[in-house]
């Protein structure tokens, strides 16, 4: 028998009631899972269930054999509030409900009282900090940094991907984050390696890329970034990279490199054609504050 079979059998001898200020007594969670579902089916809108702790919203979860429109809406009890209020992969969790909230409103959403009580963004608050363009989906979150997220199905290949950052004067000097520690490198704006190819074979050019973790900083402005590793410097424009879509590791015919670093190997899988979800942070500060806006973006774990 399957679930919907179950399903068709339950509606038979049950009847549901949408009213306020109703109590229902003596269901153990199989029963009231089953419940919830017909309830979802037979309304409009969505379904809230607060439970009085995380560990009854996960075990009342857990009893739903289908969970394609039932989600778990957690807080954690091991974290302080201030680490789990910051959590990135909280963050994300919660803000993908509300996604799936904005898409279809007739979900169901298991939580406990902290999590109910968890100031959120309304689903109209969600819906007007997502920015649509012909290339991106890009969703912000203000607070003491401004976060981005930023979505978009890549189609083209040996491309590079870019966000571009102007600054109000030429950028001379960076500081960035490289082997946890805070580098300072010095660059000329004015640089265009396409003037400076190699005519000589054995000779790699030099550039205005350079190497970074989690943060790069120039006049008092500062990007942390989650899994994006490389920028650029060029006139009064930091570019940090989102993706660099690439089909042969070391190309003969690249022009800033006479001698290739190795044989070409080709490497399909590294277009990254299709899906791809990029994630940084905006913020003014000076480069001894980074790791205080490190912490924010990455908050440690207290023990």
């Amino acid at each position: 028998m399957n679930r919907d079979d179950v399903m068709n059998i339950f509606s038979n001898i049950i009847k549901t009631y949408n009213e306020n200020n109703i109590g229902l007594k003596g269901m153990n969670l199989g029963f009231f899972s089953l419940y919830l579902n017909k309830l979802l089916k037979e309304t409009d809108n969505g379904i809230i269930v607060v439970t009085p702790t995380i560990y009854e919203a996960n075990k009342l979860y857990q009893n739903f054999s289908d969970t394609k429109d039932v989600f778990l809406y957690e807080t954690d009890d091991v974290l302080t509030s201030l680490a789990t209020s910051k959590s990135p992969e909280l963050k994300v969790e919660k803000l993908n409900i509300l996604k799936e909230s904005l898409n279809n409103n007739k979900k169901i959403i298991i939580t406990d009282i902290n999590g109910y009580l968890k100031k959120l963004p309304s689903i109209n608050d969600f819906k007007n900090n997502i920015i649509k363009t012909s290339f991106f989906d890009v969703q912000v979150e203000f607070g003491k940094a401004i976060n981005f997220k930023i979505e978009w199905e890549n189609k083209l290949k040996n491309h590079l991907w870019q966000v571009k950052f102007n600054m109000k004067s030429p950028i001379t000097e960076t500081y960035s984050e490289d082997m946890n520690t805070v580098i300072k490198r010095e660059f000329n704006p004015d640089y265009d390696m396409r003037k400076h190819l190699p005519k000589e074979r054995g000779i790699e050019v030099k550039t205005n890329f350079a190497p970074m973790q989690r943060y790069v900083g120039t006049q008092e402005f500062g990007v942390v970034t989650q899994g994006l590793t490389e920028y650029e410097i060029k006139g009064k424009s930091l570019l940090v990279t989102l993706l660099r879509s690439v089909g042969v590791i070391s190309n003969p015919n690249n022009p800033s490199r006479s001698t290739p670093a190795g044989p070409p190997i080709e490497v399909p899988e590294a277009q990254q054609l299709g899906y791809n979800c990029a994630e940084f942070s905006l913020a003014f500060f000076e480069p001894e504050q980074y790791q205080e806006y490190i912490d924010i973006v990455f908050p440690p774990f207290v023990d």
